[in-house]
């Protein structure tokens, strides 16, 4: 049940927004985070919902940890070996990754925009329910990769560098975030990034995981690419799912406003450039589901960022508050269906 309701008291908070006392809504902030923290931590760890797989996976890793088993990535890895020198208790690893995961997501959304409160609600509304409540690994990671763009803007390659190889430590895909770093330098204009997201719909149409599978086996026999080419053999085409379709429909319009003087900026620039990639990508992996979906969410994060910023297009303050309204209202019926949409799961 708390799956429904935490979107709406967090939609209640969001109005904290313009609260111009930054102490304050630092702190209420904070304690919005740390209670997604402890809904983390305290997750079930029953198979019987749709998070249950994979948390329970984290579990019998934590339980028989060791740098001899490979089963996941070294930095995650090393983590889980230190937790375990002070407790046997696997929810210190849930509570440390959530920790990690929120502090950077902090770092992220308040060096992006001043509309914080309404970024955090998109991020549960879209991602937190699947990602940190299951993929906590992807969660943590995504998270550093969105933090680590920050040092492309300020022009400091080898600390993005570095927090890329840390995000790509825990997991693999990450690494795909150095792709951004020469796409930023282009300053892709609307008319080049609209071409991409045109592109990135006819993929969704065209199947070329058979080439691209080849390619990976032309790599080498490694647990990466072995684990890459059985996700091509095992799923679906994803095609031009609802969620796709919402996030073509974010894109168009986060593209429209660009150039509008209130948004125009570096910063909203890169997040853009971000989310278009993200499209690119799960319509290039579209002929297998799991792969369009883990690789494109990478850079889908920064919707977030886009998504609080709509409403500083608008001039007039209480039109504006009426945006944020029904930009609210909008997230929590877009998290109730998708959530009843994983009801077969004993949700």
């Amino acid at each position: 049940m708390y799956l429904y309701i935490l979107p709406s008291i967090v939609f209640i908070i969001s109005f904290s927004d313009y609260i111009r006392e930054k102490k304050l809504k630092d702190n209420i902030l904070i304690g919005v985070l740390l209670t997604l923290v402890l809904v983390s931590t305290f997750r079930s760890s029953s198979l019987d919902i749709f998070y249950g797989y994979d948390t329970n996976q984290y579990i019998n890793f934590y339980n028989e940890v060791s740098l001899e088993k490979d089963t996941f990535e070294i930095g995650y890895t090393i983590l889980n070996l230190m937790i375990k020198i002070f407790t046997d208790n696997y929810r210190y690893v849930f509570l440390i990754m959530s920790l990690l995961t929120m502090y950077f997501l902090y770092k992220y959304v308040s060096y992006y925009t001043e509309n914080i409160f309404i970024a955090v609600l998109a991020y549960i509304s879209i991602f937190y329910f699947i990602r940190d409540l299951s993929q906590m690994r992807a969660a943590l990671s995504y998270a550093i990769c969105a933090y680590s763009t920050i040092y492309i803007l300020e022009n400091r390659p080898k600390r993005f560098l570095l927090y890329v190889a840390l995000a790509t430590s825990i997991h693999f895909s990450s690494i795909l975030t150095l792709i951004l770093y020469p796409i930023y330098k282009l300053r892709l204009s609307k008319i080049y990034l609209y071409i991409i997201l045109i592109t990135a719909i006819i993929l969704f149409k065209v199947d070329l995981m058979n080439i691209i599978s080849d390619l990976f086996g032309m790599l080498g026999e490694n647990k990466y690419t072995t684990s890459f080419i059985n996700y091509t053999l095992d799923t679906n085409a994803r095609g031009l799912d609802s969620k796709v379709l919402l996030y073509i429909a974010i894109t168009i319009c986060g593209i429209y406003i660009k150039d509008f003087k209130s948004i125009k900026s570096d910063r909203y620039d890169i997040n853009i450039y971000m989310v278009v990639l993200g499209i690119f990508i799960a319509g290039l992996f579209n002929g297998s589901e799991i792969i369009s979906v883990r690789l494109s969410e990478l850079f889908l994060t920064s919707m977030i960022v886009i998504f609080s910023r709509f409403k500083d297009v608008i001039e007039d303050k209480n039109l504006e508050v009426v945006f944020h309204i029904l930009t609210g209202l909008f997230l929590i019926a877009y998290n109730m269906f998708f959530i009843y949409s994983l009801s077969k799961y004993g949700i």
